[in-house]
């Protein structure tokens, strides 16, 4: 039989115990302080938040519900990520990837499509972290930015290095078979002109057309052959491409 503990003893017992529940009073009033705090955070920021644990959403911030047009965290919450890929191939593929970059301690950062709630798509950015690798689907938190700007202007910047690239290769065919067709014309002009010409002064004058028409021919045959880019300085500040230089013997 334990002994009885004395008044004196249960007093300081007692205020053991009340210094303990106020301790934890405090702390829990700092947890909630936190947790609100981490909520103002999460709905002040522009973009889409979440936590995910083993690849079911848990929770959103309003960005995140807006980017994919739920109105409703319910509609988001508690479901498989899956209904954030228009399909089975970029969800698995963006998986694998996760799973590289999380597991090795490293953030995680893929573009990818993304499909909106409407079956609209998007092209987006998402970064991950966990603070575990070696559980790297626990407690994972997402960031989902919307770069469709990005590609965008990425798509036009090669649509301009395309157009670039056309009238570099326009110029030089105009440049290189300028000349020639200059030449051949003016020896037509001549044969519509003059009224008499000798047999000599035909053939010389066809001769001169058929070498600037197999130089134009030439042309045609190394622009066929062009495997690389090659470019020289033209008037204007401009450059076109350097034909006998890009060609393949």
């Amino acid at each position: 039989m334990q002994p009885r503990l004395t008044y004196k003893e249960l007093q300081h017992k007692l205020e053991e115990l009340s210094q303990t529940a106020y301790q934890f009073k405090e702390a829990k009033a700092m947890l909630h302080h936190s947790a609100d705090l981490v909520d103002s955070i999460l709905e002040c920021s522009p973009v889409g938040i979440g936590l995910v644990e083993n690849r079911v959403i848990k929770r959103v911030n309003s960005a995140m519900l807006k980017l994919f047009g739920f109105s409703r965290e319910s509609d988001f919450v508690g479901k498989s990520a899956r209904i954030i890929y228009p399909n089975e191939a970029i969800y698995h593929k963006v998986g694998e990837q996760l799973f590289n970059s999380l597991s090795s301690g490293e953030p995680a950062s893929i573009d990818a499509d993304f499909i909106r709630k409407d079956g609209t798509t998007f092209y987006g950015n998402l970064k991950a972290s966990c603070p575990d690798p070696a559980h790297p689907w626990q407690n994972t938190t997402v960031v989902i930015s919307n770069i469709s700007w990005r590609k965008a202007a990425e798509n036009e910047g090669l649509q301009r290095e395309k157009l670039r690239g056309v009238l570099e290769m326009a110029g030089a065919v105009c440049h290189e078979l300028n000349q020639p067709m200059q030449e051949a014309m003016f020896n037509c002009s001549d044969l519509l002109s003059e009224e008499a010409l000798s047999r000599e002064d035909l053939h010389e004058k066809a001769t001169r057309i058929k070498a600037q028409l197999n130089r134009m021919a030439n042309m045609t045959r190394r622009l066929m052959r062009i495997t690389k880019y090659e470019t020289i300085d033209y008037i204007n500040g401009e450059k076109i491409i350097d034909i006998e230089k890009s060609s393949s013997p």
